[in-house]
């Protein structure tokens, strides 16, 4: 997973992920953004899931949903539960990159630690 982060035309930091991910970018834009008090709480999870004290965490933001487990990080867009999805045929190819990424549990720790070093 390869990663970068820049500032926006306001200053704002902003991340970009590589294909596959973009929907963790999107969570770290719109839903983490620069709350240091969410970061704590994540990086204290991600202890408890190491640490097996906890089997899984899910965490439901405004837009997008994060479940850690004790392998892996799972962003997925709230749309993706609505009947719109469900009513959209099989065949009907369409774009959900930014809906929904995953990655390993160690990867999302380096990511929020490489965004909070960022952001800092």
């Amino acid at each position: 997973m390869e990663y970068r982060f820049k500032k926006d035309y306001l200053g704002n930091p902003v991340s970009q992920l590589s294909t596959g991910h973009e929907a963790l970018g999107c969570w770290l834009n719109e839903e983490l953004k620069q709350n240091t008090a969410l970061m704590n709480q994540l990086e204290t999870v991600i202890s408890e899931l190491e640490d097996h004290k906890r089997l899984e965490f899910l965490l439901e933001g405004v837009d997008y949903n994060l479940l850690l487990t004790r392998d892996s990080a799972e962003v997925k867009a709230k749309l993706m539960a609505t009947e719109m999805m469900d009513d959209l045929n099989e065949d009907l190819d369409y774009y959900d990159s930014e809906s929904f990424s995953q990655c390993g549990l160690d990867d999302f720790k380096q990511l929020l630690a490489s965004w909070q070093n960022y952001i800092a």
